[in-house]
C-alpha cells in the first residue's frame, strides 16, 4: 500500500512539474531533470522498506489509518490486526500500543486481561504518562478488583492532565468508586 501511495504523490509532482512546463514557468531542461529526480526518489522510497525488509514509515502510517477506520466502524478485529501490523515498525509507541489494546480487548468483549495488558504494560514502559494506556490499565486492575492498582493508574491520569479535562473529572470518579470499594 506504501507503494501506490508514494507512486501516487510522484505522479501528482511530475503532473504539476508539466503543467509549470507547459505554462513556461520552468526550461523543459529543469522540468525534465526535476521529474527524474521526483521519479528515482520516490521509487527508491516505494521499495527500500522491501528491501532492508521492514514496512516503511509510510507503511506503518497508512496501517495506523486504517485501524482508526476500523474502530470508527466498530471492526474491531480488523482495526487490532491493523495495529498489530503497526506497532510491528514502531513497537515502542505508546499511543499506539495503547490504541492496539483497546481495540483487541473491544474485539474480545471488552476483555483488557491477557494480551491487551501487556500492550498496556509495554506502553507505561514506554512512556509512564500515556493517557489512554493509564485510563485502560486502571480499568483492567478494576476489572480484576485490584483497587489499589486503579487508584494509583487513575491518580497519574489524572494528574498528567489539565485540572477542568473532562479526564480528569472522570478519573476522579473512577478513584471515589474504587476507593469506596477497597473500603478507603
Amino acid at each position: 500500500m506504501n507503494a501506490t501511495f508514494v507512486l501516487i504523490a510522484a505522479l501528482i509532482v511530475l503532473l504539476v512539474l508539466a503543467l509549470l512546463w507547459q505554462q513556461h514557468r520552468l526550461s523543459p531542461r529543469v522540468a525534465t531533470g526535476l521529474g527524474v529526480l521526483v521519479a528515482a526518489i520516490a521509487a527508491g522510497i516505494a521499495v527500500l522498506p522491501e528491501l532492508i525488509g521492514r514496512p516503511g514509515p509510510l507503511a506503518a502510517s497508512a496501517d495506523v489509518v486504517r485501524a482508526r477506520h476500523y474502530v470508527e466502524q466498530k471492526k474491531f478485529a480488523e482495526a487490532a490486526q491493523a495495529f498489530k501490523q503497526a506497532s510491528a515498525a514502531h513497537p515502542d509507541d505508546a499511543a499506539l500500543l495503547a490504541d492496539y489494546a483497546y481495540a483487541l480487548a473491544m474485539a474480545n468483549h471488552r476483555n483488557l486481561q491477557g494480551e491487551p495488558l501487556q500492550l498496556l504494560e509495554r506502553a507505561l514502559r514506554a512512556d509512564p504518562r500515556q493517557p489512554k494506556a493509564l485510563g485502560l490499565a486502571g480499568t483492567a486492575a478494576f476489572d480484576r478488583k485490584d483497587y489499589p492498582a486503579a487508584i494509583r493508574y487513575w491518580t497519574t491520569l489524572a494528574d498528567s492532565q489539565p485540572a477542568d479535562s473532562p479526564v480528569v473529572k472522570q478519573a476522579r470518579m473512577s478513584i471515589a468508586e474504587a476507593r469506596r470499594l477497597a473500603g478507603l
